[in-house]
This record gives C-alpha cells, structure tokens and sequence, in this order.
C-alpha cells in the first residue's frame, strides 16, 4: 500500500447483522477499498490467497477456526479482531503477536471507526513485529481484561481456567499446595465468589473472554466494618 491509497480491506465476521453493519460503515470511509465481505472460515482462506488485503476485520471465532493460519501468507493483512466477548481473554488463537487490536461488537462505531483508521495509515507490515507496535494506542485493547488480584493470584486464576489441580499449579509455580490453598481463598473473596464450583467457572470464563469484574457490586457485597468506623446500631430485642 502506498502514501494516500486506501487500504484494501477484508471483512470476515461470521454474524450476517454485524458483518453487514461493518460493511456499510466501510463503504463510508475513504481510507479504505472494500475486497469482500465473508463469513466463514473457508471463504478467509479463499480471499486471502487470491487478494492483496491489506486489513482484515476478523471475528475472533473465525480466528480460532482458521488456528491463526492468515498469518503464515506472504501478504499477511493487518488484523483488528471483533468479538461479542467482553476482553480478548488468554486463549485465543490470535492475540498480541497477530493482531493490532480488538473491538467488542456492541462497542460504539465511533470506537470501531477510530480503531480501522489507525490500522489504515500504519505502515508496518506485520503486528507485534515491530518496536513501534509497542506504542500503538490500540496495543491495550489486546491485554486481558483487568482484575482486582496481585500478578501471583492471577496466575493462579488463570491455571485455574485451564483446569489445572491445586497440586498442578503448585508444581508450575513453584510453591506449596498450602500457598496455593490461601490464593485460592483470596481469589474468591476479592472477586466476590462464593464456592469453589464458581472460581472454577469464573475463571474460565475469564480465559475465555467473558468475565469482567464489576467493581461497584464488590463494593456492595463488602459490608466488613472499617478499621475506625462506627458501628451500625440495629434495635435491640425486646
């Protein structure tokens, strides 16, 4: 692509609604030239051996069905990743290393607009290859979403996420089953989960994409008296 040619762009969502949204919204920006709209993974494959793209708008599921091959083509396109989930998560197939960044569907179009534009004028030919990636704005739309847990209580959630036993995760980190036990414990209380059965689910939830803390309801369900406060007065039985 050179100075001032729009950029050939591929749209591959597998959401007929959604696909058909991106495409009227492309249709309106001159930065770019619309090669296709598909929604599937054999017609990605199709396009992509057969056109020069130089952005292709991917939904993450097709991504995880194509296992990150686009990649692997000697004119690899520069990827924004769209998805109904919440966050990247951690199991993607393409993340950090493929993609410039990612979008929530239900994202307002102008978010959409502001990623595709920063896409369109950017000149390095593969994602994550280059120091300037590291700068990019769109570079934090590709990190998890964040939780209220110290670096070691995340790792644990996120072993916990792929299944791993208690004894598992001691053995990759490098620590007691006791210790682990106690991140366990912290895990569920900072994120407000009740049971075992529910750290389990929301921490694969989480991996997955699907899992954002709410800040205000933790806050909620905090009712622990603070050093120094006062206490309530309930009426006392008669």
């Amino acid at each position: 692509m050179t100075q001032g040619t729009p950029a050939r762009v591929l749209i591959a969502v597998e959401g007929e609604l959604v696909r058909r949204a991106l495409v009227e919204m492309v249709r309106e920006m001159p930065e770019f030239t619309l090669r296709g709209a598909v929604g599937d993974a054999a017609a990605v494959r199709v396009v992509l051996r057969s056109r020069r793209i130089d952005v292709l708008v991917l939904d993450m599921l097709l991504a995880d069905k194509l296992n990150a091959e686009f990649a692997e083509f000697a004119a690899h396109p520069r990827v924004v990743l769209v998805s109904p989930r919440r966050h990247i998560g951690l199991d993607g197939a393409c993340a950090g290393d493929c993609a410039c960044g990612f979008v929530r569907e239900r994202a307002p179009l102008r978010h959409i607009e502001t990623a595709l534009r920063l896409v369109a004028v950017c000149d390095i030919a593969h994602a994550g290859h280059d120091p300037r990636c590291r700068t990019c704005p769109l570079r934090p739309t590709l990190q998890p979403a964040p939780l209220p847990l110290t670096a070691r209580e995340q790792s644990v959630f996120a072993h916990i996420g792929s299944g791993a036993s208690n004894q598992g995760i001691a053995m990759a980190l490098e620590v007691s089953v006791k210790t682990v036990e106690c991140h366990r414990e912290n895990i569920k209380r900072k994120l407000g989960l009740e049971s075992g059965a529910r750290l389990a689910a929301a921490a694969v939830a989480w991996r997955l994409g699907e899992f954002v803390v709410d800040h205000d309801a933790l806050a909620c369900r905090d009712t622990t008296p603070k050093p120094g406060s006062p206490r309530r007065r309930g009426k006392s039985p008669r």
